[in-house]
């Protein structure tokens, strides 16, 4: 609960409630009525003790992928094979799906062809070579008929190294014809069938990385000052009731912006299990300090009437209302500035039937 911030009315029993509650009790809190028994209103307390406040700023956001990325094909052709499907989780280096490779297996034969001939080609430039440097050294051969059979010979590697760039560049294709996923994650989109032709610069996928997830919340320029790269966060999700999930501050912008006047603040969340999906909406509780020596009661205790906050407390057997004033929330509930004392025995159940002096049977629930 931020400081000011209307909280939701609790819900008060109807008149017919109240009275079926205190009939027969006439008699002072604690005071056996007629029958012996103990009267008043059952209610049950914690004592209230002061201690070290996490203060939170608590913010809506709604989980994205941590990165995502358009796979595009490297090379042309009609889709063969589909092997991923919309929503599937995948691995980096997984096939999402195979174009035909008949085109670029021959074109790969043929490179092989080229480079045999290429090879075959300098072994007889270097026996050429050979021959001519002997000729040459017994004074048969002129420089110009040695000198040429050289340049023959580099003519003939350079066409070697030629042809195997060729043959590495067809295996490449061949191997290209399976479009790969990127990273680990999850396909969010699929634009390819079975018979699709597809080439570049088309994407064939899309793919969110799962893990980690990052949520982006908006902080106000009165509260950025608080939030600090590296600051933990605590998210909790409707569809995980009582779990809390950690995460940590890792973006704080410089500049708000400019279309809302806030802060857009990066939260990265750990998904090793992959239990959170992307669009979930989340609150992010980011820690921005402690407060020593605080007061802090949780939010269902209090009662609000006519815009006032009030709580009550226990003085022997019979309950005082006190109205309160709030600060910030923090883990737990949230701190009372002002209404209530370290020491203090505050109702925490049966609150809702209380007005001041009511009568009050108490059973401790708490340190």
């Amino acid at each position: 609960m931020e400081k000011g911030r209307a909280m939701k009315p609790r819900i008060v029993l109807c008149a017919t409630a109240l009275c079926l509650l205190f009939a027969g009790c006439g008699n002072s809190g604690g005071n056996p009525g007629e029958d012996g028994e103990a009267t008043g209103v059952p209610v049950e307390i914690v004592t209230l003790r002061s201690q070290t406040a996490e203060l939170r700023l608590e913010r809506v956001g709604v989980l994205r992928g941590s990165a995502e990325v358009d796979v595009v094909p490297k090379v042309a052709g009609r889709i063969q094979g589909v092997r991923a499907v919309r929503g599937q989780r995948v691995e980096r280096g997984e096939v999402l799906a195979v174009i035909e490779q008949a085109d670029y297996l021959d074109g790969l034969r043929q490179a092989e062809a080229g480079m045999a001939v290429a090879e075959a080609n300098r072994k007889q430039a270097e026996l050429n070579v050979e021959r001519q440097r002997s000729l040459f050294e017994e004074g048969i051969a002129s420089d110009a008929v040695f000198e040429a059979a050289e340049s023959a010979y580099q003519v003939a590697s350079a066409g070697v190294r030629q042809a195997k760039a060729a043959v590495k560049m067809a295996e490449r294709q061949v191997g290209d014809t399976r479009i790969i996923s990127p990273l680990d994650g999850f396909v969010a989109e699929r634009m390819v069938e079975v018979g699709t032709f597809v080439s570049p610069p088309v994407a064939a996928y899309n793919v969110v990385a799962l893990d980690p997830m990052e949520i982006r919340v908006m902080v106000t320029d009165r509260d950025i000052a608080q939030v600090h790269r590296g600051a933990k966060v605590d998210i909790s999700v409707a569809a995980f009731p009582g779990r809390c999930f950690a995460g940590r501050v890792t973006e704080v912008p410089m500049a708000a912006d400019r279309t809302c006047g806030s802060f857009a603040v990066t939260v990265a969340v750990p998904n090793p299990d992959g239990n959170l999906r992307d669009g979930m909406t989340v609150t992010a509780a980011i820690r921005i300090g402690q407060r020593e020596s605080a007061i802090v009661v949780p939010e269902d205790v209090l009662i609000e009437r006519g815009g006032q906050w009030y709580a009550y407390v226990v003085n022997d057997t019979t309950a005082e209302s006190r109205r309160v004033t709030l600060g910030d929330p923090v883990a737990g509930g949230v701190i009372v500035e002002e209404g209530l004392r370290d020491g203090e025995k505050l109702v925490v159940k049966g609150q809702a039937y209380l007005d001041n002096g009511t009568p009050v049977r108490i059973g401790e629930v708490g340190p």
